[in-house]
């Protein structure tokens, strides 16, 4: 799921590529946000560059 982040891809794709429903998505997305203490995708992206 990290990858398809870092590829700015939207919620929709990444349920289509992971054959996951998009609240599925959205949950693990939320819980790596949670993790990290961020809340958008650019700022994980910022956070993992560092």
């Amino acid at each position: 799921m990290l990858k398809e982040i870092v590829q700015l891809k939207s919620i929709r794709d990444m349920a289509l590529e992971l054959d996951i429903t998009e609240r599925t998505v959205k949950y693990r997305i939320s819980r790596i946000f949670e993790k990290t203490g961020t809340k958008k995708q650019r700022e994980l992206l910022k956070k993992i560059n560092e």
